[in-house]
Order: C-alpha cells, then structure tokens, then sequence
C-alpha cells in the first residue's frame, strides 16, 4: 500500500510539472495579433493605385458556443468613384 501512495505521488507531480513545462512552452510560442489600419481598398479600372473607401460604420458581434467562439464583422464604406 505504501509503494502505491508513493506511486500515486510521483505520477501526480510529474503530470503537473509536464503541464507547467507545456504550458510555458506554449506560452512562448504563440504570437501576439495585432490589428493594423486595414479597410476596404478600392482599385481604379485605369489601373491607378488603389484608394482607401471611408468607412461609415463597423458592427461586430461574437458568439460563443461551449469551446467554439465565432467572430463576425460587418464594415460598410462608400465609393468615391464609379
């Protein structure tokens, strides 16, 4: 029984000192989002460059459903050329 115990320990504290190290390990790995200053472009059918539409409005909406969260944006701009 005390050969058991003392089992039982060892395998509960090496399952916790590899969750920490996995832990660690993905904390370094994982890279930071940003979000820049995007938005819709629109392009000339001359050929000229491209040219940023205003934006009017942004609604977002998240839902989240047990481990599953979904994101939705909606951007609504105007044309400044036809």
């Amino acid at each position: 029984m005390k050969h058991l115990l003392r089992f039982l320990g060892l395998a509960a504290g090496l399952a916790v000192a590899a969750g920490m190290v996995f832990a660690g390990i993905a904390l370094l790995l994982a890279m930071p989002a940003y979000a820049d200053e995007g938005g819709l472009r629109l392009r000339n059918h001359g050929g000229g460059e491209s040219v940023a539409a205003p934006l009017l409005s942004t609604d977002v909406s998240f839902r989240v459903t047990g481990p599953v969260a979904r994101a939705r944006a909606m951007l609504l701009a105007r044309r400044r050329f036809q």
